[in-house]
């Protein structure tokens, strides 16, 4: 199971270079296509294709975004530059229509710079799993407070949480009362692990109990 955590951030990081892939061919498509002073023929076959393709991926981004995982987070920057793409082919396509021929080139522009930026934030972020990334401070404050509310727990410290892939490996310290015999002691942090391996994003915990 912790070799099978990196496989996500693996795919996103795939992701990540088509999107630099997609970005230099917008860019130069666009480039090529004012140079070269091209002529786009308008037809309803092809604004059904690109409206299709925009109502499609909106779908597909709906349905991705805000979910927790690496794979997930890139289908929805995936979804997102798609439609991006897809809005730009639609303008062009009333562009030329319109006598505007040059419309969807220099709009390509900056949805290019968008889509590279996006490439390159998604890689940073799965670089950053792949290396063991510790959460936010508020995801790792969240933790600490989901250990502190179990009973029977004196003090919770010392948590130490990192990315294994897409999810996380946790080791956190609890505090017990001293008297507590080693069952009762035993159950109280199985309580704790359990508590804390119910969260989508944890993989693993482990828990030392220190005498209060």
């Amino acid at each position: 199971p912790f070799g099978h955590t990196r496989a996500e951030p693996l795919g996103a990081l795939a992701i990540a270079a088509l999107a630099t892939l997609l970005a230099f061919q917008v860019g130069y498509a666009a480039v090529e296509s004012l140079l070269r002073g091209t002529e786009v023929r308008p037809t309803i076959y092809l604004f059904a294709a690109f409206l299709g393709k925009v109502v499609f991926k909106s779908f597909v981004f709906w349905q991705a975004r805000g979910r927790s995982g690496a794979a997930l987070e890139a289908l929805a920057v995936d979804a997102k530059n798609d439609i991006l793409v897809g809005f730009i082919a639609v303008v062009g396509f009333f562009g030329a229509r319109w006598g505007f021929k040059s419309a969807d080139a220099w709009l390509s522009f900056p949805i290019a710079l968008y889509i590279g930026w996006a490439g390159f934030r998604l890689g940073q972020e799965n670089v950053e799993r792949l290396m063991g990334k510790a959460p936010s401070d508020e995801r790792q404050a969240e933790l600490l407070r989901i250990a502190r509310s179990i009973p029977g727990i004196d003090d919770v410290h010392d948590l130490r949480a990192h990315y294994l892939g897409s999810e996380l490996s946790i080791h956190v310290h609890v505090a017990m009362p001293a008297e507590l015999t080693l069952r009762e002691a035993h159950d109280r942090g199985e309580r704790v692990r359990l508590a804390l391996e119910a969260e989508e994003d944890v993989l693993h915990c482990s828990v030392h109990i220190d005498p209060a």
